[in-house]
């Protein structure tokens, strides 16, 4: 499950996720996820993320390509 992008829809704000099972599952592959207060979120979506920061290279293994 991958966030990808968030929403509001009358009042209420969501995250749009996307699975990893196909265009098959939920709209399109991708789902609204009711954004909600506290240390876990629904379905754990707080909880253990990972994300990619583009550009951001501590190490300077970009300067070798």
């Amino acid at each position: 499950m991958q966030a990808v992008g968030f929403g509001v829809d009358d009042g209420e704000e969501y995250f749009i996720i996307r699975n990893s099972w196909g265009s098959s599952w939920g709209i399109n592959g991708y789902a609204h996820v009711k954004a909600i207060s506290g240390s876990y979120g629904v379905c754990g979506l707080y909880d253990d993320n990972t994300y990619t920061l583009v550009g951001y290279d501590p190490l300077g293994c970009l300067d070798e390509l």
